[in-house]
This record gives structure tokens, C-alpha cells and sequence, in this order.
């Protein structure tokens, strides 16, 4: 063996062992950031060759086309999101009454072809029954769980929405 090809495998070895924990805090870094970009690059090439033709229209400036593909995309993801926040709002006291009357929700048994149901048949009409023999605070004892992870993920889903469109709106 040669004595000098030690210390150059040992020193190959640290610098792949240095990178690969660079590359793993890097990912570990951005991964929060993966979803926003992953919509990012989604939006940007399904709308390329619009800004192509924009760019076009423009007489070949590209900051012109940019500005109003920005614009566009902003309307499209800020009006149908005013218009619900709007509804909701508008709709709120019905919305309470909604939830309220679900409590008091006669629930039936199960019908006949439930239970007739290939493979999931008897299994279902036993759960319809079940749920229907329970009270408000069984079910909402049954349901809490799936709340939380309905809410986790929604809250999510939106705090990435507005990651996006937030980095979108910031000046360069």
C-alpha cells in the first residue's frame, strides 16, 4: 500500500461528507418554501406563452408584458377571493343557523340498499346506525379529531397562498 493514498481518501471522504450535509441543510432550509415554489414554477410555465404573445403585443418589451401579466394573475387569484370573504360575511347569520339547526337534525336509519352494497354494505349501515343512535356530543367527540386536521391543513393552505402572494407583490 502506499502511505500517500491515506490522507486523499480520508480528505475525499470529509469533502463528500461536507457536501452531502450541505446539500441536506439546504434542503432542510428550503422545505418550507417547496410547496410555494413548486406553485411558482406551475404558474410560470402554464402562463409563458401567454407572456410570449403579451410580449408580442408589446412590440417586444418584456417589462410591459411582465407588468401585466403580474396584474392579470393578481386579479384572477385577488376578485374570486374578495367575492367569497364578501359572501361569507354577507352570509354569516345563516351561516350560524346552519350549524345550530345541525344539532337538532333528525337522523334516520340507514335505507335498505345501504346495507346491500357490495364489500362495504353491511360495515357502512352499521356505522349510519350508529351515528344515528349517538347524541350531538358523541358525534362531536367522534368529529373533533378531523377537525383539527382539516383546520391544520386549510390554515396551511392558506398561509401558502399567502406566502405566494405576498412574494409576488414585494419589489425586487
Amino acid at each position: 500500500m502506499d502511505p500517500n493514498r491515506s490522507p486523499d481518501l480520508a480528505r475525499t471522504t470529509l469533502q463528500l461528507l461536507a457536501l452531502a450535509a450541505l446539500i441536506g441543510t439546504s434542503l432542510w432550509i428550503v422545505r418550507p418554501f417547496l410547496v410555494a415554489l413548486i406553485w411558482a414554477a406551475t404558474v410560470a410555465i402554464a402562463t409563458w406563452p401567454l407572456l410570449l404573445h403579451a410580449q408580442s403585443w408589446f412590440g417586444g418589451r418584456r417589462s410591459l408584458a411582465v407588468a401585466l401579466m403580474t396584474v392579470v394573475l393578481l386579479l384572477i387569484l385577488v376578485v374570486p377571493l374578495y367575492f367569497a370573504i364578501t359572501t361569507i360575511t354577507g352570509n354569516v347569520g345563516q351561516i350560524t343557523e346552519w350549524s345550530k339547526s345541525l344539532a337538532t337534525l333528525i337522523r334516520s336509519q340507514p335505507p335498505a340498499w345501504v346495507e346491500a352494497l357490495p364489500l362495504v354494505g353491511a360495515r357502512l349501515a352499521t356505522s349510519w346506525r350508529k351515528l344515528a343512535a349517538a347524541g350531538p356530543d358523541e358525534i362531536t367527540a367522534h368529529l373533533a379529531p378531523f377537525a383539527r386536521t382539516v383546520t391544520l391543513c386549510s390554515s396551511a393552505t392558506w398561509a401558502t397562498l399567502g406566502c405566494c402572494w405576498c412574494s409576488s407583490c414585494s419589489p425586487r
